[in-house]
């Protein structure tokens, strides 16, 4: 399924959701940028009245991007906006595979009730959806041609363009969010080595006056900062669960030959996405 093939709110989100996970990484990104030059300039402001200025006009830039981040709450719009991307995500494939309670006459207004209900729990996006609103179906033509193949063909095509797909992306991102978190924490450690060094350094020649360790300490500080922000650790071990989930339901996906076996097992593995997301979503505020 493409980005196109799904309901009009189900794209509209997802820009949403990406627009806000973009400014909100971009404005921590320069509030740490901000906080380490400043440092820099303090350090060498000690003798220049010029570098003490520019000091503390990027102090005060921190403080005025860190108000920026809390007040703009990108996070929060990023978060939400992504919950309603997998809602829909999630209705949109039981439609299509005419799982309950998609699977008998009437299925059309019961999903777009439900669209009406997911809109309707999250009326705080409303104001980011009309900037990116756009003018498509709900149900889309692509939606109503799978819904009409036979079940053997829906199975096929839910198999590996459903639970493949995510066993793909779960595995990739576990991978990816441990090697980051393994980068990033040897490269912490790294300096606050360094800052050690330096400041045994000042002890062994006090005249000189330019030894970095406060520079480097905050730079540490900015870098666990950003582990904390990216939530390497929790999305890799998260991931790598689903993955094994995931795994587990594509082995036991045989004998699916009747509409009830496909509606029960696009339950069963729906519930499973919809569990971890819910997971994920819930970890936001720790």
């Amino acid at each position: 399924m493409n980005k196109e093939d799904y309901p009009t709110l189900f794209r509209d989100a997802d820009e949403v959701s990406l627009r806000a996970q973009k400014n909100y990484y971009l404005s921590i990104t320069c509030y740490l940028i901000l906080l380490v030059t400043a440092s820099i300039m303090s350090l060498y402001g000690i003798n220049s009245k010029t570098f003490a200025i520019i000091a503390a006009f990027l102090f005060l830039a921190t403080i005025a991007t860190n108000i920026f981040i809390l007040t703009k709450r990108n996070n929060e719009i990023w978060y939400n906006a992504r919950a309603v991307v997998e809602s829909v995500r999630t209705i949109t494939w039981k439609f299509i595979m005419r799982a309950e309670p998609f699977d008998s006459a009437g299925a059309e207004r019961r999903f777009l009730e439900i669209l009406n209900n997911i809109i309707n729990q999250n009326k705080n996006l409303l104001l980011e959806l009309s900037k990116v609103l756009t003018q498509h179906h709900q149900i889309t033509e692509k939606m109503k041609e799978i819904r009409n193949m036979s079940v053997k063909e829906r199975f096929d095509f839910y198999l590996k363009h459903r639970v493949e797909d995510q066993l793909k992306w779960y595995s990739k991102k576990a991978k990816e969010n441990s090697k980051s978190r393994t980068k990033w924490f040897i490269l912490m450690i790294g300096l606050q080595t360094f800052a050690v060094i330096f400041v045994l350094c000042r002890i062994a020649w006090p005249e000189f006056k330019y030894w970095p360790p406060e520079v480097l300490a905050v730079a540490s500080g900015g870098i666990l900062t950003w582990i904390h922000v990216k939530k390497f650790q929790d999305l890799s071990s998260a991931y790598s669960l689903a993955a094994y989930e995931i795994s587990i339901i594509k082995a036991g996906a045989t004998n699916i030959n009747t509409e009830e076996d496909l509606s029960n097992f696009v339950l069963d593995t729906e519930n499973a996405f919809s569990r971890e997301h819910t997971q994920w979503i819930a970890r936001k505020d720790h």
